[in-house]
């Protein structure tokens, strides 16, 4: 069941249920029999282990072409490599069976394949199902699943010895010059205990390979957070029947036992499992997850002679876990590329045409002349602990030039990164307080600014409120100098838990009215009314107590509830009355005793419930004439009849005499 509230302002709850059906059983491969006379293959009925039921079967071969039975395209343009199968499908039958060409492909290499309707798949290859002779007679095959549809996302040729902790993760080198996904392997954790799960293919999990010569029997992985010492809340829990064989079944992928992503942190990695002698054991790990790459600075440029030396800035971790590595480097094309393809028995890899430039002994780097490489081909990678990767071009760093520094800046709230992320906008002055009107952006940020060595001020000018609350200074004093170019500022910011508040009219309200909550230091947030359900009112707000303030012309007001208690993530709905307040709707004035009516309109009162005095009621009854009564409203029609008859009379005369 799916439950919701619309986009829109005073929209009704919206319910919607699907019957869905979990199935993860591949289909069942029974029996099948193949005529060598007329080389038809007929496969029996088809059984699915699962509850979705098959959805079809075929048989196809692997057309071989330039040698290989799969073909690999690549897109230039959008730097992406893929490979497919050469898959040819033979036609069915009128009864189920195919007639497999033996001329395009040896019997061995057909394949049977059947598919369910939720997407699993099991295949078998003939060729692992055939007797070593076939002569006449008709040949029966009992079909197994060959598992070639399993995903491998890691290489594993890791052995693990004693002194290992037993903890391992995927690593990768990242690419610059295509959008593959990098080739990972499976590496150990032995002191760093820190990922980065964005599905990169470097060190997105960690997992439990366990050491040989041990027995770990009934074993079970919990993840807690770090502050919950009595382990009473897990935040994920591995599945029942945790297998060392199956590393994923050990996997924690920095989600919650929901599948939602947990926030950058640590994290208590807890291992429990029986010896060989079935006692008990538990082995606790503390982990760090980091959502957020390596901020770059500038770094400087020099030439000796024709020769240009670069020496990067220190660059800095937004996390406990520190920078692993620092490369400077060059691409070189292949093929007109600055990708490889590399093809191995079992995969195809794409792979940078890197070159790294080793570091020199005082920590620069030389930048060779490279025919064919072109300035744009130099790269700076830096890489923290957690597997979090920045890089920038060198023409990038060299654009910061002489006597001029770097503004970073950010917004410090504990958020995924790329998960909504929270805009803002600021203003730079000078040391004389005059605003920086032309800006020189950084490594093409919006957020990084390159300026001229000197003292400034940074002043946060406007964010989302709903969503997060400055914590620190609003304006920030900072120094660009020779020797501290860079500076990294960010505004400390708390995450605020947002409420729907919708406040609802039994009839529209009359024209100037003005809907608001205002909140315990007096401020107002204006109401937006609805576009489709324009008797409603409502905004996102901050959790907290709201008072419902309501402006309306004078004779009129509200009755029903007006406090709000607004809590996370919940819709609160308010119900209203207006009413017409009959001893404010016409009063005569003592002065206009000649039958002139004077209507009070148009003038605001605050619609907050209030009490009015007996003796204010009464002041008001003397100072008004009680309005006609039916019988007077119609004495009031015959006087105005009557005179009407007096004027025409008296005009008819007036014609008589002339």
């Amino acid at each position: 069941m799916v439950s919701y509230y619309p986009d829109v302002v005073g929209a009704k709850r919206q319910e919607m249920t699907f019957e869905l059906i979990l199935d993860r059983q591949k289909p069942l491969l029974n029996q099948a029999t193949f005529d060598p006379r007329t080389n038809q293959f007929s496969p029996a009925a088809i059984e699915d282990l699962g509850p979705s039921g098959v959805l079809r079967d075929s048989v196809f071969y692997l057309e071989t072409k330039d040698n290989k039975p799969y073909t690999i395209s690549i897109n230039n343009g959008y730097k992406y490599v893929s490979v497919a199968d050469n898959k040819q499908f033979v036609a069915r039958q009128a009864d189920s069976s195919f007639i497999l060409p033996l001329d395009k492909a040896e019997l061995g290499n057909f394949y049977y394949m059947v598919e369910d309707f939720a997407g699993n798949i099991a295949i078998a290859k003939l060729g692992d199902h055939l007797p070593k002779t076939i002569g006449n007679d008709l040949v029966h095959l009992t079909l197994t699943d060959g598992n070639y549809q399993k995903k491998v996302g890691y290489e594993d040729n890791l052995d693990m010895v004693a002194t290992d902790t037993g903890l391992v993760t995927n690593q990768a080198q990242l690419a610059v010059s295509h959008r593959n996904r990098p080739h990972s392997q499976l590496v150990t954790l032995n002191q760093d205990f820190f990922i980065s799960p964005n599905d990169d293919g470097n060190k997105d999990f960690v997992a439990f390979k366990g050491l040989p010569n041990k027995t770990y029997n009934n074993l079970q992985v919990t993840v807690f957070a770090a502050e919950n010492q009595q382990r009473l809340t897990p935040i994920w829990f591995s599945q029942p029947g945790a297998d060392l064989s199956d590393i994923e079944s050990t996997a924690w992928r920095g989600i919650t036992a929901g599948g939602e992503k947990v926030l950058s942190g640590s994290y208590q990695y807890v291992i429990t499992y029986q010896d060989a002698n079935n006692h008990a054991q538990e082995k606790v790990f503390k982990v760090s997850v980091n959502h957020n790459k390596p901020i770059l600075t500038q770094g400087s440029f020099r030439k000796d002679d024709d020769v240009e030396f670069f020496t990067p800035g220190q660059p800095q971790a937004i996390s406990s876990s520190g920078i692993a590595r620092v490369e400077v480097f060059y691409l070189t094309k292949k093929n007109g590329r600055l990708f490889d393809v590399v093809e191995s028995q079992h995969s195809v890899s794409v792979t940078d045409n890197k070159v790294l430039i080793p570091q020199n002994e005082d920590g620069s780097y030389t930048i060779p002349t490279v025919e064919g490489v072109s300035p744009g081909d130099y790269y700076y990678l830096v890489e923290d602990k957690a597997g979090n990767v920045a890089f920038t071009t060198l023409p990038n760093l060299r654009a910061v030039g002489q006597e001029r520094g770097v503004l970073s800046l950010a917004l410090d709230v504990n958020v995924l990164e790329g998960k909504h992320p929270i805009s803002f906008t600021y203003l730079v002055r000078d040391a004389t307080g005059k605003p920086i009107e032309t800006l020189d952006y950084f490594n093409h940020s919006s957020n990084s600014l390159i300026l001229p060595f000197g003292q400034y001020t940074v002043e946060l000018l406007t964010y989302d409120t709903n969503l997060v609350e400055l914590q620190s200074d609003k304006v920030v004093s900072f120094t660009l100098t020779e020797h501290n170019p860079f500076q990294h500022i960010a505004f400390a910011m708390a995450k605020m838990d947002s409420s729907q508040v919708t406040v609802h009219f039994d009839r529209l309200l009359p024209e100037g009215s003005q809907v608001s909550l205002k909140t315990l230091q007096g401020h107002l947030i204006p109401l937006n009314q609805s576009l489709y359900v324009p008797k409603a009112y409502g905004k996102t707000v901050r959790d907290g107590s709201y008072q419902l303030v309501v402006t309306l012309p004078k004779g009129y007001r509200i009755e029903g509830e007006t406090r709000v208690q607004a809590k996370q993530n919940e819709v609160h709905e308010l119900a209203l009355r207006l009413v017409k307040d009959a001893s404010e709707q016409l009063l005569v004035s003592d002065n206009h005793q000649q039958g002139l009516t004077s209507v009070e309109t148009n003038t605001e009162s605050s619609a907050v419930p209030t009490v009015v005095s007996s003796s204010q009621n009464q002041k008001k009854s003397e100072a008004a004439v009680q309005l006609p009564t039916t019988g007077d409203k119609a004495l009031v029609k015959w006087s105005i009849l009557g005179f009407l008859l007096i004027s025409l009379a008296a005009l008819f005369s007036r014609k008589k005499m002339d």
